[in-house]
């Protein structure tokens, strides 16, 4: 009877052996994994070689001053981040980014977030003589040669409920034979906006490059003068095209809305407000238009 009871407790001692360790590694991983990036020489050690593997792998310059990752919400904060092109030209620099993940799944990298929020951000985009743009070595270059079909091959995609940029600084510069605009003019070769402030929903990204999402409000201003008030639409982007939906513009001086579709204005002026009275262009059977009703628009600022 003895033997049998020293075997139950040895037993015992080791099944609970087992559990200490399963419950010091359950409560002390995410301890660990809070003070790597609590502790600032380590923080910063961290920092140090995820940015020496970004650069070594885009062959670019790519800084991060700080990096902060919540195990236990699943957030990310980064601090001074810089990317700088092939020709050490900046590409991006964002003071701040935070993101929240939802969920990801490794097999199919896929990644949701909650919201995505970057704050005080400079991008700039351009493109030489032979069209190539200067952020061309982030994407991955196609090959011609296949092997074997993959049908197992998965592509990454990124979806976020929310993302909110604030205070965005953009530059568009491409080649242009032409002269330059006069002043006050937009120069479409050389695009610089300034102040813009961005919330959309429902974003999605995927390794091709198409977004979609729902834009509900963009403000920004551009250097010749213009200023945009505020900008909703569904966007629909990709390298062949772009979609708008329910595109409705707001400038500092006029609304422009594209909900209805008018046709053949008539100008009327009485003191100091015009008036344009439309006609509303709707599709009817076999294609043909009809007009269903009149608007009458007026305006004092025109």
């Amino acid at each position: 009877m003895y033997p049998k009871t020293d075997f139950f407790v040895k037993k015992n001692k080791k099944i609970g052996k087992v559990l200490k360790k399963a419950v010091l590694t359950v409560v002390l991983t995410p301890v660990i994994l809070l003070a790597i990036f609590i502790i600032p020489p380590v923080n910063s050690a961290v920092t140090g070689i995820v940015s020496t593997v970004l650069s070594r792998k885009y062959s670019a310059e790519i800084e991060i001053s700080h990096l902060y990752i919540d195990p236990f919400s699943l957030s990310v904060w980064l601090k001074g981040v810089l990317v700088k092109d092939q020709t050490s030209d900046t590409l991006l620099y964002a003071r701040r980014l935070h993101a929240n993940l939802d969920k990801f799944d490794t097999e199919k990298l896929t990644f949701e977030f909650k919201t995505v929020d970057l704050k005080d951000v400079t991008v700039k985009l351009i493109q030489d003589e032979t069209e190539k743009f200067n952020f061309d070595f982030f994407i991955p270059k196609d090959t011609t040669e296949v092997v074997e079909e993959d049908t197992t091959q998965t592509h990454f995609k990124i979806l976020s409920n929310e993302i909110l940029l604030e205070n965005i600084n953009f530059t568009l510069r491409t080649p242009s034979t032409e002269k330059p605009p006069k002043d006050f003019q937009m120069d479409y070769n050389n695009l610089v906006f300034r102040d813009i402030n961005f919330y959309a929903k429902d974003f999605s990204l995927d390794d091709s490059l198409h977004i979609k999402t729902v834009i509900t409000h963009i403000e920004a201003k551009e250097k010749c003068g213009f200023y945009l008030k505020n900008l909703s639409t569904v966007l629909d982007f990709s390298p062949q095209g772009i979609t708008l939906e329910n595109l409705n513009i707001m400038t500092k001086e006029t609304d422009f809305y594209t909900d209805r579709f008018t046709a053949d204005p008539a100008f009327t002026v009485i003191g100091n407000t015009v008036y344009a009275y439309v006609g509303e262009d709707a599709t009817g059977v076999g294609g043909w238009f009809y007009m269903p009703r009149w608007f009458c628009y007026s305006s004092t600022d025109m």
